[in-house]
C-alpha cells in the first residue's frame, strides 16, 4: 500500500508538471487526464489497474448476466421448438386416429374406437399442458435475466450517495449531444459546479454531515433544472448540468436560478439539528464555435476557475473577462 502511494504521489507530481509546463490551468477534467497520461508513461500498471478495477468489475458482471440471458433465451426457442414439433406428431396421430374409426365405424367397433379416440385426446391435452407449463417458466426465467440486466445497467450509470448520473454515463451522454450537434447544428451548454469551501463541513461537522448536504445539494439540482436536462456527479463536491439546444446566455440563467435556490436554502441535519448555509460556484460554456468535447469542458472549467477565485457564490461565463 506504501509503495502505491508512492506511485501515485510521482504520478501527479509529473502530471502537475506536465500542465505547467504547457500553461493550462490545473483544471480537474485536464489534471485527470494528465495524471492518467503520467501513469501509462511512468509505466505505473498497479495504480492504472487501481483506478480502473472498479469499471472493470462492472463490465465483467454485465457481461456475465448477458451470457446468462442468451443461453435462457436459447432455451426458451428450443422448448418454442419442441412445442411445436410435438403438436405436429399430436395431430397427425390425432389423424390417424379419426382414419382408424372410420374404418371401424359398425356398430361392433363404434364403441372401442370412441374410447381409443378420448384415450388420445386426454394424452394430448396432458402433453400440451406440460409444454406450455414449461414455456410458462422458461418465459418467466428470461423475464428475470431481462430485469436484471435492466438493473445492472442503470446501477452502472447512477452514483449511489446522490442518485445523480455519474462521470461514466456524463462522457457518453456528451458524446451524443456534441454528435446531434455536430449533425444538425443545434447548440448545447454545460455548467459545471463546486460546492464552495466543502472540505469545512467535512472536517469540521464530519463526512456524515457532508454526506447529508451531498445528497441535499443533488436534490435541489434535479428539482430546479428542466426534465431535459441531465444532471450529474462529476466528482466529490463537483456537478455537472447539460442542457440540450440551450444556448450560453439560457444557460447562465438556468445556473443563476440554481445559484439562487441552493443560496436561499437552509441544509439541515436532524440528527445533530444542525442548519448550515451553503452555497456553490458555477461555470458555463456552450458548443458554439469548439470543435470537441474537451473545448466546451475546458471552457466551463475555465469559467468555473475564475467563479472560485473571484469571490464564489457566483456565475460565470466563459466570456467572462480573466
Amino acid at each position: 500500500m506504501q509503495n502505491l502511494s508512492n506511485d501515485i504521489v510521482e504520478i501527479a507530481r509529473k502530471a502537475l508538471k506536465n500542465i505547467v509546463a504547457t500553461k493550462r490551468l490545473p483544471t480537474p477534467y485536464v489534471y485527470e487526464n494528465e495524471f492518467i497520461d503520467a501513469a501509462k508513461k511512468l509505466k505505473k500498471d498497479r495504480v492504472i489497474k487501481y483506478i480502473l478495477e472498479d469499471e472493470k468489475n462492472l463490465e465483467e458482471q454485465f457481461a456475465m448476466t448477458m451470457n446468462e440471458a442468451g443461453s435462457i433465451l436459447s432455451s426458451l426457442q428450443l422448448t418454442i421448438s419442441m412445442f411445436e414439433e410435438e403438436n405436429k406428431e399430436n395431430i397427425s396421430y390425432m389423424n390417424n386416429s379419426i382414419e382408424a374409426i372410420k374404418e371401424y365405424a359398425d356398430p361392433a367397433h363404434l364403441e372401442e374406437s370412441v374410447q381409443k379416440l378420448l384415450a388420445e385426446v386426454v394424452n394430448l391435452q396432458a402433453t400440451n399442458q406440460q409444454l406450455m407449463e414449461n414455456l410458462a417458466e422458461t418465459k418467466k426465467d428470461l423475464y428475470q435475466k431481462e430485469k436484471d440486466i435492466r438493473e445492472l445497467e442503470t446501477q452502472s450509470q447512477i452514483d449511489p450517495l446522490t442518485q445523480l448520473l455519474n462521470r461514466r454515463t456524463w462522457k457518453k451522454y456528451l458524446d451524443r449531444e456534441f454528435e446531434r450537434s455536430q449533425r444538425y447544428g443545434n447548440v448545447f451548454s454545460i455548467i459545471m459546479i463546486d460546492i464552495d469551501h466543502f472540505k469545512r463541513f467535512n472536517d469540521f461537522y464530519g463526512h456524515q454531515v457532508g454526506d447529508a448536504i451531498l445528497r441535499k445539494f443533488s436534490a435541489l439540482l434535479k428539482e430546479t433544472v428542466r426534465k431535459i436536462d441531465a444532471v450529474f456527479r462529476y466528482g466529490g463536491e463537483e456537478f455537472a448540468i447539460l442542457l440540450p439546444e440551450t444556448p450560453l446566455e439560457k444557460a447562465k440563467s438556468v445556473a443563476q436560478r440554481v445559484r439562487e435556490t441552493i443560496n436561499s436554502t437552509l441544509f439541515t441535519d436532524e440528527r445533530k439539528q444542525l442548519e448550515l448555509k451553503v452555497t456553490a460556484s458555477f461555470g458555463v460554456s456552450d458548443s458554439n464555435g469548439k470543435k470537441s468535447i474537451d473545448a466546451i469542458i475546458e471552457a466551463a472549467d475555465h469559467a468555473l476557475y475564475l467563479g472560485k477565485h473571484s469571490g464564489r457564490n457566483c456565475v460565470q461565463t466563459e466570456n467572462a473577462p480573466a
